[in-house]
């Protein structure tokens, strides 16, 4: 669990101030990443990253192993679509530098390194990496049905990511990120 300061009508954050509440009435709820969902749906993009940005979301090792299993659909997207051959060409971001070094093999994106790279990617690079991924229009929910998987084709531990994913609980990386 983790707190967090709502005002009653909308929450207001200032840009400079990170996490502080500039309204005069704010509430402190405790949530999960499951409450705060239905808290914010209807909040901006920039808010809702300026909010987790601001708050203990740890990416459990599940996570990471889920994306392992997944690889072949994120493999899909990105040799089917060229971002790899795009990125291998030239790097305009960080992000992209980080693909070229640790998961691109030449221009095709390579599973093995991906799982690799999981292994050893820290929370904040694995964040950027799929909000990349989102940005260039790759969803969980997509990526999972390239993969190909079935729920009894994943370990036992990993079943409830792929159902909520069934379930339209997890739709894009996002989500995944927050569940």
């Amino acid at each position: 669990m983790s707190l967090l300061f709502f005002t009653r009508t909308h929450p207001t954050f200032s840009r400079s101030h990170g996490d502080r509440t500039e309204a005069r009435s704010a509430t402190l709820i405790k949530y999960s990443s499951q409450v705060i969902r239905s808290v914010i749906t209807n909040l901006s993009k920039y808010t809702i990253h300026h909010i987790f940005k601001f708050t203990n979301m740890s990416t459990i090792p599940n996570k990471r192993d889920f994306l392992c299993e997944v690889v072949g659909g994120v493999e899909v997207f990105m040799n089917c679509t060229y971002l790899s051959d795009e990125i291998h060409a030239g790097q305009d971001e960080d992000i992209e530098v980080y693909i070229k070094n640790n998961i691109l093999d030449g221009s095709s994106f390579c599973c093995e390194k991906f799982c690799k790279a999981m292994q050893t990617i820290d929370d904040k690079t694995l964040r950027d990496l799929l909000y990349y991924f989102e940005d260039r229009d790759m969803s969980m929910v997509e990526v999972y049905n390239e993969s190909c998987l079935g729920l009894d084709d994943l370990p036992s531990e990993l079943t409830d990511i792929a159902e909520a994913i069934l379930d339209q609980d997890i739709v894009t990386f996002t989500d995944f990120l927050e569940y």
